[in-house]
């Protein structure tokens, strides 16, 4: 009994010790290189350090190729974001509304973390952001993703990256391997957080992959591609997934006019159309991202973030036609899963409708948040069939008289900690650092077909929580795609 204690308290001051002798920003070695960084502006006891090379550039002739890890041995000054991926909302919307940022390049795959391992865990859960942007436009260095709070108050390694984004992320052209190498570098990402988290406190075995909107689709492909070595511990889609009306067989994704855009993309650069087939792609590997911009928009609707030209589409290897069937038979990472919507998303794209003069009719809204609800609902109930874990939750704070929409919780769960924001941040780090019983410990149930499992946040701008049946709110979903 004597020698346990005493070990016990052996391995408690061994573990006190890795943590107290950390300084604020002091070198870190990874597959990278020896990556140095500061302390957070908004938190000083939390280091961060930005802009880490994961991946090689992009441009040239790596232009629409799967991503190449980077490897380094040289120092990185890791104080200050990297570049962002080129990114357009068309010819009529500045990117800059968004807040992204303006400094873009096809070298912009670079990885951010926010950690401070001198407290709290000796090795800490991972949250590793994806963002959103109808896979158009985003940026890991938008202030509204910003892991201090998460890393400082909730005692996680916070960390998000860029990915290629519209044209140079989903190009959908002839004669390639890979057609969604967007989806790719979210992966050569995950693996290297695998590979470097934990010289930052942080546990490898431990990471949730989380995202919203395009990131949240994101999130919900990768548990359909990585099957056999999924690498994360737990997956979190905020308004996002690939099931909504029927899986990924909707417009957004239904290619089934072939090459049609690339060719159009291609006929405008002076590279020729279908008759060039695969030629056309090394031609436009050399032309500049301004002249394949100025291409896209002699032809692009200007609704990028409603129905945008290029996105995944479906290659039976990353993105499936089969998504229904494979959710039935449980085809996917057999690890839990939160996910829920805003209780109006429609409004966000509503409001962009009436920027470029195309108002949506009540059919469309209607069919907008059905989209994002029922596929929820059906997400869930998939995991649950296969006796997985999964919460489901319903953000309805009255946010403008109109009701939560799209995005309206992502400053929340990065946001200051306090009210709303405390609800989210403690719910999403309880599933992070325990996926199977940390929201039951919370007092969150699972999510059934039936009983009040459903997690409404926030009705009437109150700060409160209430568990209730979804039948009501799923009135207007069709009937589940998941067999009982």
């Amino acid at each position: 009994m004597f020698l346990l204690t005493s070990l016990s308290i052996l391995l408690f001051l061994v573990q006190v010790y890795a943590q107290s002798n950390w300084t604020i920003g002091q070198d870190v070695n990874t597959t990278s290189g020896i990556v140095s960084g500061n302390a957070s502006y908004y938190y000083p006891e939390v280091s961060e350090y930005l802009g880490i090379p994961f991946g090689e550039s992009t441009a040239g002739s790596q232009r629409w190729l799967p991503p190449t890890r980077y490897s380094g041995t040289g120092r990185i000054n890791g104080t200050s974001f990297g570049a962002a991926c080129p990114q357009s909302l068309g010819s009529t919307i500045p990117t800059s509304v968004l807040g992204i940022n303006p400094n873009q390049s096809e070298d912009c795959l670079t990885i951010n973390v926010w950690t401070a391992p001198q407290k709290g865990e000796a090795k800490k859960a991972v949250m590793l952001w994806v963002y959103g942007g109808a896979f158009q436009v985003g940026d890991s260095s938008v202030s509204e993703y910003n892991g201090a709070v998460l890393a400082n108050n909730q005692d996680v390694v916070a960390i998000n990256f860029n990915y290629r984004l519209s044209v140079w992320g989903f190009p959908g052209a002839p004669g390639l391997e890979q057609q969604n190498v967007g989806l790719l570098d979210q992966r050569l990402a995950v693996e290297w957080v695998r590979d470097n988290v934990a010289a930052f406190g942080g546990d490898p075995d431990r990471i949730t992959l989380f995202g919203e909107s395009a990131g949240a689709w994101s999130v919900d492909f990768y548990s359909y591609i990585w099957i056999e070595d999924p690498i994360v511990n737990g997956l979190i889609a905020e308004s996002g997934n690939v099931l909504g009306e029927g899986g990924p067989g909707v417009d957004l994704l239904n290619k089934l006019d072939g090459y049609a855009a690339w060719y159009n993309l291609s006929s405008a650069l002076g590279c020729g159309g279908e008759e060039c087939g695969a030629a056309t792609v090394d031609c436009a590997r050399n032309k500049t991202v301004d002249a394949i911009w100025n291409a896209t928009y002699s032809f692009e609707s200007t609704d990028g973030l409603l129905s945008p030209t290029f996105a995944p589409w479906i290659d039976n290897k990353t993105v499936f036609s089969d998504v229904v069937a494979r959710a039935n038979n449980g085809q996917f990472i057999q690890k839990p899963l939160l996910i829920g919507t805003n209780y109006n998303e429609s409004i966000l794209f509503s409001e962009i409708a009436n920027v470029v003069g195309m108002p949506l009719s009540n059919t469309t809204t209607l069919a907008l948040n059905n989209n994002f609800r029922c596929g929820a609902r059906d997400e869930a109930l998939a995991k649950g069939k296969q006796g997985l874990s999964s919460w489901r939750y319903l953000y309805a704070d009255n946010v403008g008289d109109v009701g939560a929409t799209h995005g309206d919780e992502v400053p929340l769960v990065f946001g200051n900690d306090t009210g709303m924001s405390g609800i989210f941040q403690t719910a999403w780090a309880a599933f992070a650092k325990d996926p199977v019983n940390g929201l039951l410990n919370y007092g969150w149930p699972t999510y059934t077909r039936n009983g009040s499992t459903l997690l409404l946040i926030g009705p009437n701008t109150r700060v409160i929580v209430d568990f209730v049946s979804s039948a009501v709110y799923d009135e207007t979903c069709p009937n589940s795609v998941i067999s009982p």
